[in-house]
């Protein structure tokens, strides 16, 4: 099924080969999901989400102090990325892990001083109201906020996804969709043909979290 496309400035190589989750576990702290509303601490959630560049770009969001996720396809292969925060601060982030059949990646920065998000790996319920935060198009359009609900799950090739009418546009590849209380609930990876379609796909935080070998220290 060859209706969607990869939602980067990066193309994924033709040479990609699948691989399974990284021997090597990473644990990080655990962080108490969010009961207030998404809108509360809607500045600091913005912080924590960045602009990941590697001759394209992508977005990306802190789930540590030094921590990130992002898509395989926004790093493109790449040891080395430019992590740029919505302040303008620049970060050097090592790619350190990535599951290409999974498309997500890890990448270690410096101390952001910013903490992570609060990840909820319980499957949301369709219609639930969700947010995306990403930097779509063009790296001036960072921490752009776009809203809609969730109206599917999705099995393609074997890979679940959350189904979405989220708006979302190239660029805003790797960064996170969050629930109506601001956890994480999944992360940006692909939309259908045609931008303006609404229907978009994305990939459940628990299997992005597996599919790298990343546990949280309560687990």
């Amino acid at each position: 099924m060859k209706i969607f496309f990869e939602l980067a400035t990066l193309k994924r190589s033709q040479e990609v080969v699948a691989e399974d989750a990284p021997s090597d576990a990473t644990e990080i702290p655990s962080i108490a999901v969010s009961a207030g509303r998404f809108q509360d601490n809607v500045t600091t959630t913005r912080a924590r989400v960045a602009t990941v560049r590697s001759g394209g770009h992508g977005s990306g969001f802190f789930i540590s102090n030094n921590l990130m996720l992002t898509n395989e396809h926004v790093v493109g292969g790449a040891q080395v990325v430019a992590v740029r925060l919505v302040t303008g601060r620049e970060l050097v982030g090592e790619v350190v892990a990535t599951n290409a059949t999974r498309d997500v990646a890890l990448i270690r920065t410096e101390p952001s001083g910013l903490g992570g998000l609060p990840l909820r790996t319980a499957q949301p319920g369709i219609g639930d109201r969700v947010f995306v935060v990403g930097s779509p198009m063009d790296e001036d359009l960072e921490s752009t906020v776009s809203a809609g609900v969730v109206s599917a799950f999705r099995t393609l090739d074997g890979l679940r996804y959350i189904q979405s009418d989220a708006n979302v546009l190239p660029g805003n590849s790797g960064g996170p969709m969050f629930d109506d209380q601001g956890n994480v609930i999944a992360m940006t990876v692909a939309g259908l043909i045609g931008a303006t379609s609404g229907l978009n796909l994305f990939i459940p935080i628990a299997e992005a979290l597996s599919a790298l070998n990343i546990a949280r220290a309560d687990e």
